[in-house]
């Protein structure tokens, strides 16, 4: 069993969230990713796990990169539109 210091480590199994039905929050999103990056879970690991498209974890991989958590409120394809206009009227100016 984890020590309850881990449980609080994103780099830890224990911080990751359970298998099945998960109601994904940018905070479980965040642990998700950076589970990933430290080599705790596989990409392979976190979509048969999570039941998540290569697509979907691939745009949180994204938007946390980009904007951190607050990349993983909002869907890639929500958020890439409203910085493609913010630039087009920057341009516009």
């Amino acid at each position: 069993m984890l020590q309850a210091a881990e449980d609080d480590d994103p780099d830890s199994r224990g911080s990751l969230p359970l298998q099945g039905n998960v109601r994904w929050t940018a905070w479980r999103k965040r642990d998700v990713v950076i589970a990933l990056r430290s080599g705790v879970i596989t990409a392979d690991d976190a979509i048969e796990r999570y039941r998540l498209s290569r697509e979907e974890l691939r745009d949180w991989i994204e938007g946390f990169e980009r904007h951190g958590v607050a990349g993983l409120h909002l869907k890639r394809k929500r958020w890439a539109p409203a910085i493609a206009a913010r630039a087009s009227r920057a341009r516009a100016m």
